[in-house]
């Protein structure tokens, strides 16, 4: 996960632009962290001569569950090309995901799982399975008629048949969520909602849906794989299609997909955003590529979305924010399509030849170099609702603040998946940021509370201190 668990006051549009082919099929994908001060999405495309595998997996209280399942749903379908009978994808979700919770039985993560497999018969014929677990969604835009198809439905606690079976499971729904948590009925991972015996509240079985789709001359149809962020604003079906339409005819698979992100962050979507678009029909399939591309930026106060900016790029393989400015540049002044949508969003240094890149990037860091000597991270994990997890986390956390007295410290760090997950983080003003456990390194300790002790410095409990 890039960055922390605070939300940033500008959107992280850094991404990986990759475009996928084969002589019938084009594949493009990207996707954002957005506002989000951690980035929970995953997304996979596998290709077989013949057939595509694209996939959106949308994490919830940490990113572990998505990647998991994302490599383990690419490693099957690189192993077995299709086609895949209805129950063999049923079985493949729920081994996936019990392999899961038995591997990861510390990890609450869960997330959305939502994949196409589309298959060529060669003659401008495909076929068109979908399988869904969760709120993502795939649709079909006919960008010839106009046609708009649907091919998955959200998994909602609320909706009549998935509140009938969590409450046959011994569970209730409230305020459109699983026991008053979880906002969706179906998930992988989620292990506090997948304790004891079977029936469970939340289940890992997919919906699956299947059709033909035979394209006349010209005709060329997208197919969409997205995350619930891309309609968390005003994005819908129509505004979709209208884009898809409107976009121009040297089609770019990746760039495609990076559009309609775009649009949904500056709608006023807060989530991650990622798509993965399918473009069946074209003439000559698209030329594979991959581009990591450095997100738009602007001078700030900021830190964590410097930080985040800063984590991304270097995870990317790019040294220094000045090298992530001048390869931005350099992707603006060499690609005319980028240019048309998404330069207004930076700050008109990066796109001026008389500033130097250096200056400008050393500006940008400066307010942060003070601060990073006195940063302390405190982990603390729940292990689930059932035995207390949550709550007894929350109440340790306000515990740490309230021991600071009246000088909190306001440079300490939070990780806690389930606190995220539950809403807890609103209710303290320490903050929360990802990575390794970090103190002071002495080991001096005090009595606290529940028969612990904690570093008489840095505040951090003696079994969570190095």
């Amino acid at each position: 996960m890039y960055g922390n668990s605070n939300n940033l006051t500008l959107p992280l549009m850094s991404t990986c632009l990759e475009v996928k082919s084969n002589a019938f099929i084009s594949v493009g994908s990207a996707g954002v962290q957005g506002l989000r001060g951690g980035m929970e999405d995953a997304h996979a495309v596998v290709l077989h001569p013949r057939s595509a595998f694209l996939g959106i997996f949308d994490g919830h209280a940490g990113h572990e569950c998505s990647a998991y399942i994302s490599e383990k749903l690419s490693k099957a379908m690189q192993e077995k090309a299709p086609p895949y009978m209805d129950d063999e994808l049923t079985t493949l979700c729920e081994t996936i995901d019990n392999m899961f919770l038995e591997t990861q039985s510390n990890c609450v993560a869960g997330s959305t799982g939502t994949f196409a497999v589309i298959e060529s018969s060669g003659d401008r014929t495909y076929t068109v399975t979908v399988a869904n677990v969760g709120d993502s969604r795939i649709v079909l835009y006919n960008l010839s008629s106009g046609t708009v198809i649907p091919m998955t439905r959200d998994h909602k606690p609320d909706v009549p048949e998935e509140k009938n079976r969590i409450e046959m499971a011994g569970h209730y729904v409230e305020i459109g969520r699983v026991d008053g948590i979880l906002a969706v009925s179906r998930a992988f991972g989620d292990s506090p909602f997948k304790e004891g015996d079977k029936p469970h509240s939340v289940i890992a079985t997919p919906e699956i849906r299947r059709m033909q789709v035979t394209l006349a001359p010209g005709e060329l149809v997208v197919v969409m794989a997205a995350c619930d962020g891309l309609y968390e604003a005003t994005v819908d079906d129509t505004e979709i299609l209208h884009l898809l339409k409107s976009f121009p005819p040297q089609y770019d698979a990746a760039i495609l997909a990076y559009q309609l992100i775009n649009r949904a962050i500056h709608s006023g979507s807060s989530d991650n955003v990622s798509v993965t678009v399918a473009l069946l029909g074209l003439e000559t399939p698209q030329a594979p590529y991959q581009c990591f591309l450095p997100g738009a930026f602007r001078k700030t106060q900021d830190e964590n979305f410097v930080r985040a900016y800063c984590a991304w790029f270097q995870a990317h393989g790019l040294p220094s924010l000045e090298q992530a400015l001048m390869h931005r540049r350099s992707l603006f002044q060499d690609r005319q399509i980028l240019q048309s949508f998404l330069s207004a969003d930076d700050d008109d240094a990066l796109f001026d030849p008389q500033v130097d890149l250096k200056e400008l990037a050393d500006e940008l860091l400066a307010p942060l170099s003070a601060k990073d000597d006195n940063r302390v991270d405190i982990r603390f994990r729940a292990v689930s609702p059932g035995s207390g997890g949550l709550h007894s986390a929350h109440a340790r956390f306000l515990r740490l603040n309230s021991s600071l007295g009246d000088s909190p410290r306001d440079d300490l760090l939070l990780e806690s998946n389930s606190l995220r997950g539950a809403g807890f983080l609103a209710a303290s003003p320490i903050h929360a940021q990802g990575g390794g456990i970090i103190s002071c390194g002495c080991e001096n300790y005090e009595p606290w509370e529940m028969n612990e002790r904690v570093c008489v410095n840095c505040k951090v409990p003696e079994f969570q201190h190095p």
